[in-house]
């Protein structure tokens, strides 16, 4: 497998199953004492939780897909990366997360995530705020 050509990177991290197929190939290392346990992990322990509510797709997507190249750099290849394999998953990584804040920052009224966030957040502090003085005269 060629790790440091960007397409087929690409193909790898697009789909869930395409990833879990290569994580199951990339267990059975000869180089590892033990088998690795990608694919339990994976289904397992790997849950997607938000807390905000998205409704994006594509930005839910950009999330997915910023974890694949995550633990494709830092779990499955570390053994094996050259500094091409590095610098190809770093900038993939970097476009991703580039992706993702754009994703969360975008100012399309239906999209702001970041902003109704913020203000849910503030609204909750000054009522617990408000709250407090009164327990405290």
């Amino acid at each position: 497998m060629l790790l440091n050509e960007p397409s087929i990177i690409e193909v790898v991290i697009s789909s869930p199953i395409v990833f879990e197929k290569v994580c199951s190939a990339l267990e059975y290392d000869p180089d590892l004492r033990d088998k690795a346990n990608h694919r339990w992990f994976i289904r397992e322990r790997a849950k997607f939780r938000t807390v905000v509510h998205m409704e994006d797709d594509e930005l839910i997507e950009n999330i997915h897909r910023a974890f694949r190249v995550t633990y494709l750099r830092d779990t499955l290849l570390r053994p094996t990366m050259d500094e091409n394999s590095l610098s190809t998953l770093s900038s993939l990584m970097t476009f991703t997360h580039a992706d993702i804040v754009k994703g969360v920052m975008c100012v399309v009224p239906s999209r702001q995530i970041l902003g109704e966030s913020i203000e849910a957040a503030a609204a909750a502090a000054a009522a617990n705020l408000k709250k407090e003085s009164y327990l405290v005269r």
